[in-house]
């Protein structure tokens, strides 16, 4: 049996990755795969994700991508479900991501509290993004569909781990 896959889009301080270990926590068997972690296994020539005008960022990303989604579809494969968190703009996902990830039963969410939370929380972070990137990245975010979007401005951790899992059920969830 193939295992769901998950993928938490959003900015930078949205809270994707501590609701991705909360969703994991609701499952059997589970498994978190983070698009920044994948990119950090690059020990030699790594790029800063941030630094989108090096020649190599985009190169960097692509690969880290394409891993990210070999491994999810392999831990599904293996009847595992996952979650994998990333930016993932709309204008990425059906070029890059939907390929890579095709025929896995597939749910995609858009963790999208307020910019002013989101800029809050990543203050608060040990992972430094310049408020002009987290501005652009919640500007690409607010284009997925609005039934996708999971607003968590002002819940605490358990009711916005709730409504993810309320809404990743949801039919409206299925992606594409």
């Amino acid at each position: 049996m193939t295992g769901t896959v998950l993928l938490l889009a959003g900015p930078a301080g949205a809270g994707k990755s501590t609701l991705a270990r909360r969703w994991c926590a609701t499952r059997r068997l589970a498994a978190h795969v983070e698009v920044d972690a994948v990119w950090e296994m690059v020990r030699q020539g790594r790029v800063d994700p941030r630094d989108a005008h090096h020649p190599d960022q985009s190169r960097q990303w692509l690969a880290a991508v394409r891993a990210t989604c070999a491994l999810a579809r392999s831990y599904a494969d293996s009847g595992l479900d996952v979650v994998v968190d990333d930016v993932l703009r709309p204008s990425d996902a059906r070029g890059v991501w939907e390929p890579e990830l095709h025929g896995l039963p597939l749910r995609l969410v858009a963790v999208l509290p307020s910019l002013r939370a989101c800029l809050e929380r990543g203050a608060q972070r040990g992972k430094e993004v310049p408020e002009a990137l987290v501005r652009l990245q919640y500007e690409a975010s607010r284009r997925w569909e609005s039934e996708r979007q999971l607003d968590t401005t002002g819940q605490d951790v358990e009711e916005s781990a709730a409504a993810l899992v309320r809404l990743a059920e949801d039919p409206a969830a299925v992606w594409p």
